[in-house]
């Protein structure tokens, strides 16, 4: 009976080895498991926030283009007023040059004036004397 027993532990201890190997390897297959499972969960929640960031993104170019817009159709209102004022401002130099000549004429015809009705005065009093 001993010899059976001997027979037996040694057996068992045969098939012990081989089924404690495979024990602990199921149990890093289950560690493994647990593992991909995080790495699943925190990809999932990584593209949500991703995905997040890329409307938050194309909102904010929206927008920034709505913005641009709008700064280019001010600046070109503006390009429009200077060019406006420019022409009125050429206009008015011109105005300004033609009445310089105007009153420089004037000035001129008056300075004639002047002379002749002091001509004038001065051989009436000749003839008087």
């Amino acid at each position: 009976m001993i010899r059976n027993t001997d027979t037996i532990t040694g057996v068992h201890l045969k098939i012990r080895s081989p089924v404690q190997s495979r024990l602990n390897l199921i149990g890093t297959m289950n560690d493994a498991s647990l593992q991909l499972s995080a790495a699943i969960q925190s990809n999932q929640q990584l593209q949500v926030a991703l995905q997040n960031e890329k409307l938050a993104a194309a909102q904010k170019q929206r927008e920034l283009e709505t913005h641009l817009r709008d700064s280019q159709d001010c600046l070109m209102q503006k390009v429009r007023e200077v060019a406006a004022a420019r022409e009125v401002q050429t206009g008015l130099r011109s105005e300004i040059e033609a009445l310089k000549i105007f009153i420089e004429s004037e000035e001129e015809k008056y300075a004639r004036q002047s002379i002749d009705q002091s001509i004038g005065r001065s051989s009436v009093s000749q003839s008087v004397t």
